[in-house]
């Protein structure tokens, strides 16, 4: 078995990888969770929308450097504090995911 990092030079370095890929098993990629901070480890601004479609293009460029797109996403987990107010806001949430993940 064949491990990879992918690296993202837009996300800021720690002690473990954003994104492994496990070849010779078959073709899966672990992405960790994608955090809207900056190489610099600040949070990007703006409300939870903006910081949603941050994250998003940071997994897909992680998913393009494996070869991959959003359409070989098996499962996608999403943390939403109670800052995002997200029952009172979830019909703009649900169209942002809807755009990426149709």
């Amino acid at each position: 078995m064949e491990k990879q990092e992918i690296k993202n030079e837009k996300l800021p370095y720690l002690a473990f990888p954003w994104a492994l890929s496990v070849k010779n098993v078959s073709e899966w990629l672990f992405i960790s969770g994608t955090p809207p901070m900056d190489v610099n480890r600040k949070v990007v601004t703006g409300d939870f929308i903006e910081q949603f479609e941050y994250e998003v293009a940071r997994v897909r460029e992680n998913l393009e450097a494996a070869g991959m797109t959003v359409e070989d996403i098996v499962f996608l987990g999403i943390t939403v504090t109670e800052k995002a107010d997200i029952y009172n806001t979830w019909d703009a949430f649900a169209k942002a995911y809807l755009k990426h993940f149709p």
